[in-house]
């Protein structure tokens, strides 16, 4: 979980922090998987991750009450190949698909 105080937001502290994160999958050349809120996806979606699926949780359901559904929205950044270009994101059915089928 990455997170800024409201006030370092919009200040280049979440970039800061990710940056590392981001150039070590890039030289191992693997692709990332987060859960973004609302506040932080344009934050993602500016260092190349990509909307999948979104999970929606309503703690309604289990007694609690008065928060509101918690919505978060699963998001991939394509891993680098060996010619330093960005390979397209999966679609999440896709994705899944080949999970279960253990590829």
């Amino acid at each position: 979980m990455l997170a800024t105080q409201p006030c370092f937001q919009h200040n280049g502290a979440g970039t800061m922090l990710l940056s590392k994160v981001l150039a070590d999958a890039d030289v191992a050349g693997v692709e990332i998987y987060l859960e973004a809120t609302n506040t932080a996806r344009p934050l993602y979606e500016k260092h190349g991750f990509v909307a999948v699926n979104e999970i929606r949780f309503n703690p309604a359901a289990y007694g609690v009450r008065g928060l509101g559904t918690e919505i978060q929205t699963v998001m991939v950044r394509g891993a680098l190949n060996q010619h330093g270009q960005r390979k397209e994101v999966r679609a999440w059915d896709e994705a899944t698909a080949q999970a279960r089928a253990g590829l």
